[in-house]
Formats: structure tokens, sequence, C-alpha cells
């Protein structure tokens, strides 16, 4: 079914508190006597919202700020978890138990080690060239760039993870801690 994205919302309103956000033709296909209120363009509204029938105003209702902040906390660390598991995405789960290995072996391959070294240390990268049928030195150049890449952005999703999470347990203000959530929101939709 495709839905108009520019249609009307009406929220449904049971002893002052929103229980369902519905579009015209669910307000329009259920009993009459219930009470569906147009929300209006550009006003966020969700379910257990407090609905004001005299100054006809939506608000939300607030937990105690403790609580709100480890339910941010949890949302920041679940976004985190899918953006990583989106890092991996593809590589089973034993090929990324290997990455520790692989950095080891090109840490000690770009540093500028003894022949001797590289011998007794380059024992994966070796061994998966080998099985590949691919010359090392391309496998190298092949594993060195990807692992950057994925430290990179490995390294951008903590680092925005960490900040979150230095902030919500900085705060001590609804206002901000909604200005938080904005941004938590923004980070994940990207």
């Amino acid at each position: 079914m495709v839905t108009d994205l520019h249609q009307n919302r009406y929220a449904l309103i049971d002893d002052n508190i929103v229980k369902h956000i519905g579009t015209q033709e669910e307000k329009d296909n259920t009993e009459e006597g219930l009470l569906w209120v147009p929300i209006p363009e550009g006003i966020h509204v969700r379910v257990g919202f407090h609905y004001d029938k005299k100054t006809k105003l939506f608000t939300r209702i607030r937990k105690p700020i403790e609580v709100e902040k480890k339910e941010l906390l949890d949302k920041v660390n679940s976004i985190y978890s899918q953006k990583m598991r989106q890092l991996t995405d593809g590589f089973s789960e034993f090929e990324i138990m290997t990455f520790p290995r692989q950095d080891l072996e090109m840490y000690i391959y770009t540093k500028g080690a003894s022949q001797k070294e590289l011998d007794n240390n380059l024992v994966f990268l070796k061994a998966l060239a080998n099985a590949r049928g691919v010359p090392f030195d391309a496998l190298m150049g092949k594993a060195v760039q990807k692992s950057k890449a994925f430290a990179y952005a490995s390294g951008c999703i903590t680092g925005f993870r960490q900040r979150f999470e230095d902030n919500i347990t900085a705060c001590d203000d609804y206002r901000v801690l909604d200005e938080i959530e904005g941004h938590v929101n923004k980070w994940r939709d990207n």
C-alpha cells in the first residue's frame, strides 16, 4: 500500500493521552464517539503524549531524567551496534576474529622489519596469499588499505557513541537531553 507522505495525521485520544497516530482513512473508518484530533504539520507527537483539550496542545509526559538518560544511552548503543555491524557486513565472524592478527602482521610488515622478523611473524597473511593464489605484496597493499578504511570508519562511529555517552551522562536538563536526542536521531539516519 502506497501512502501519501503529505496526508493529514490524526491522534486518537483516550483519557487525554495519545493512544494511536493515524491517517484520515483510519479516522474515518473507526467507530463514532472516539476523539480524533488533527496533528498540525511540523508538530512532533508520539503515542503516550498528553493532549490538553483546552489549549489543544500535545506535550510529552516526562519520566525521571535518569530514566530518560538510560533509555537514550540504550538507543545510542543500539545504533552504534547497528552501524558497526554494517561495517563488517559480508564478513564471517571467524574472519572478523582474524582482524587483530592481520593488523599485527601489517604493522610488522610496514615498520621495516628484518627479513628474519618477516619470515617469523607474517604467518597468517602469507598463508592467506598462498591459499588465494595472489602475490603477497598485492594482498598486503589491499589489506593495509582496507584496514585503514575500517579503522577510520570504526573510529568515527565509536567517537560519536562516546561523545553522546559523555553528553548524556553530564546532562541534567530535559531541554538539553531533547537536543541530544535530536542529534542522536540524525546520526542514526546518516
